[in-house]
């Protein structure tokens, strides 16, 4: 009885459960009333009559399907594992994810990680950083102590020698950076065709005279020798050593053309009815 409410229980044979040692007679009545409770209760709650239902296999867990609807679904000793750990840093220490640290943390020496992920960093107070000025962002991948890979991301406001850098580490030891690209006008310098245009020069040009492409980029030659002309067309880098680059006979008539780098000099040898330069 409990308050005003009364439970009626169901009968128990209780003979067979008294015992001679009279110290443990009433934990054994109580045990066989606690077991008589539950089954009358079990004939009244859903709840309790799906639970009751189920098997005591080992290595099952109960789940909801429905309202007093359970199942069990197996549970292995992993997630048994993660079920224990009392936080998020100790599952992941069971799962083996290694340590969180902030997002894009300050450091002050890029040889200095010893984790996958990104991180900041301010030069000149950052060691091993590839350059001077500046800050940047650093990403570290694929560390295990002995190898990984960096790359940064720099920014100074414009400076030149920023960009983008990559370097590797093996065996335990980090190697040179080697620069990716930088600002828009120094990945300009190396491309032939962006924001150039034919230009027709013929009438700027004289046969066995030497011009210099002083654009600070590649420039691209296209010349149309006139008939019969003999001669060569030549590029140097320095206006002493000359490549031929096409050499053209009496009785060829050809277009031919060249790529003149940036301060290398270009000259044409034979006369010609034409000339244009991409630039």
């Amino acid at each position: 009885m409990s308050g005003d409410r009364t439970t009626q229980l169901p009968l128990v044979n209780l003979a067979d459960e008294i015992i001679v040692n009279r110290a443990g007679t009433t934990a054994r009545i109580l045990v066989k009333l606690l077991a008589a409770q539950f089954a009358q209760e079990a004939s009244v709650s859903p709840t309790i009559a799906s639970i009751a239902n189920l098997g005591t296999a080992a290595g099952k867990m109960l789940y909801s399907t429905a309202p007093d609807t359970w199942a069990e679904t197996p549970i292995t000793a992993v997630g048994r594992a993660l079920l224990d750990d009392a936080d998020v840093a100790a599952q992941r220490e069971t799962l083996g994810l290694g340590t969180v640290t902030t997002f894009a943390e300050a450091v002050t020496d890029l040889s200095a990680i010893t984790r996958s992920g990104w991180s900041r960093f301010a030069a000149p107070v950052t060691a091993n950083a590839p350059f001077a000025t500046g800050a940047g962002m650093v990403m570290t991948i694929f560390y295990d102590g002995s190898s990984a890979v960096q790359l940064v991301w720099g920014y100074n406001k414009g400076e030149s020698d920023t960009g983008q850098w990559i370097r590797w580490r093996a065996f335990n030891a980090w190697g040179a950076w080697v620069r990716l690209y930088g600002s828009e006008s120094e990945i300009r310098a190396f491309a032939l065709g962006d924001k150039q245009t034919w230009r027709n020069v013929v009438g700027s040009r004289v046969a066995n005279t030497v011009y210099q492409n002083t654009t600070a980029r590649p420039i691209f030659v296209s010349i149309r020798p006139n008939t019969a002309a003999t001669g060569l067309l030549q590029v140097s880098a320095d206006n002493v050593t000359w490549i031929t680059i096409v050499s053209n006979g009496a009785v060829e008539y050809y277009q031919i053309s060249a790529i003149v780098p940036p301060g290398h000099y270009y000259r044409a040898t034979f006369t010609f009815s034409s000339w244009a330069e991409l630039r």
